[in-house]
């Protein structure tokens, strides 16, 4: 699943925008989903690192 139509659901998949945890969780998922070769990577695994440096 291409990773743009992944975070356009985030919201949907997490209503409580504030929850530093579960948006890193979202981020791994979509990680998990994005393959090896993947554009946005490099731009999930920096995102997952702000959201924990924020904690």
């Amino acid at each position: 699943m291409p990773l743009p139509f992944l975070l356009q659901y985030k919201g949907e998949i997490f209503k409580d925008k504030g929850d530093k945890k579960n948006e890193i969780k979202w981020y791994e998922k979509a990680l998990e989903k994005a393959d090896n070769g993947y554009l946005y990577i490099d731009e999930i695994k920096e995102k997952i690192k702000q959201c924990k440096e924020e904690e």
